[in-house]
């Protein structure tokens, strides 16, 4: 299973979280999501970043398998840290889904 999607179209990325059935932030995750903000840093036409999850919830919170484990990178507060330092603007939502469309 691959616990991030990454898909561009144009100047806009999509990243999708998909880690049934919660979408919790596993270390797996929070790993592919800390790959995809730097893989779209490094594109330089994607100028908006959408972050979604796959599912019926968006991120739920931690993963209860690692609770009582010692932590392991990276660390939730080190890629909430990438993301909130990304220069490309983010917004929330699955617009290549439902009624709404991008072309």
């Amino acid at each position: 299973m691959t616990a991030i999607g990454l898909e561009t179209r144009g100047k806009l990325a999509r990243v999708a979280i998909d880690n049934p059935p919660v979408n919790a932030l596993a270390r797996a995750v929070r790993a592919a999501l800390l790959d995809a903000t730097r893989a779209v840093e490094r594109d330089p036409k994607v100028q908006a970043v959408i972050l979604c999850c796959a599912g019926r919830s968006f991120v739920a919170g931690a993963d209860i398998h690692e609770l009582g484990q010692t932590p392991v990178e990276p660390h939730l507060p080190d890629v909430l840290a990438a993301i909130e330092g990304s220069a490309r603007a983010l917004g929330g939502g699955d617009p290549w889904h439902g009624a709404r469309r991008w072309t």
